[in-house]
């Protein structure tokens, strides 16, 4: 079938959820203060932490994870991603 793509009002089409991990770094930071302060709104910090984890494993389960993708409480990558990541990562602590 025919797909579709939504439209913002300025006319440029809105991402598809296979990119919104790749754009993560654009929106990421509102959308975890969003959900951090729901959690307040809720009186549970743990209920809008698992609601990033689950928002986040979302993003992640239809992303390609062509190139590694570092979420706020998620990092997703492919096993041939892992040996350098891991590397990067030790390389930051000491």
């Amino acid at each position: 079938g025919e797909r579709f793509a939504m439209m913002t009002k300025k006319g440029h089409p809105l991402p598809t959820p296979e990119q919104l991990a790749a754009r993560w770094a654009r929106f990421g930071g509102a959308v975890t203060e969003l959900i951090v302060e729901l959690g307040k709104v809720w009186g549970d910090p743990a209920a809008a932490r698992r609601a990033q984890y689950q928002l986040e494993q979302m993003l992640l389960d239809i992303d390609d994870l062509a190139a590694p993708r570092r979420l706020a409480r998620t990092l997703g990558i492919r096993g041939r991603h892992v040996r350098g990541v891991l590397e990067l990562e030790l390389s930051r602590k000491f």
